[in-house]
């Protein structure tokens, strides 16, 4: 569900006119707050599940770690998290452009978690899940073209004849 939630908050942030500007903000921070709070039990349960089953703390899989495909997997999730953390601390503690440019590091980490949960999630290997999860992913690549694309490329390229 988390990840779900923070596809929407990405979509909100490409196509920011499909929310109420009265309420955007207090939506972004809510929805950001419960995709950052949910991402740290995942975490924290993960590292608890696995250290209950072993019988030894299992905090090495927060190391990276590319040996096989599971552990390459968990570090793309490791990577995502380091992504949404640079994202929310460019936000509070730097201003101006590189603030907004660091905010943006919410994209690819909504991408590589969404392959973290896609190849390794137990919950995301349902085929409505699947399908819900591919169609954002698609939605937000185009708000991506909209947004950063689009006005890189002459208007003339635009015109219909």
């Amino acid at each position: 569900m988390s990840i779900m939630m923070f596809g929407f908050q990405a979509l909100m942030g490409l196509f920011p006119s499909f929310v109420d500007s009265n309420s955007r903000v207090v939506i972004h921070k809510t929805i950001g707050c419960t995709v950052l709070f949910s991402i740290l039990l995942h975490i924290g349960g993960f590292i608890t599940a696995t250290t209950l089953r072993s019988g030894h703390f299992t905090g090495h899989f927060l190391m990276p770690d590319i040996d096989d495909y599971y552990h390459a997997r968990i570090t793309v999730g490791l990577l995502a998290f380091i992504l949404v953390l640079c994202a929310i601390f460019s936000k509070l503690w730097v201003s101006g452009v590189f603030s907004k440019f660091g905010h943006w590091l919410v994209l690819p980490a909504f991408y590589l978690s969404s392959w973290h949960a896609l190849t390794i999630g137990t919950e995301s290997r349902h085929p409505a899940i699947q399908i819900i999860l591919g169609a954002m992913m698609i939605i937000i690549a185009l708000g991506v073209v909209k947004k950063f694309v689009r006005p890189l490329l002459p208007l003339s390229s635009f015109r219909i004849s």
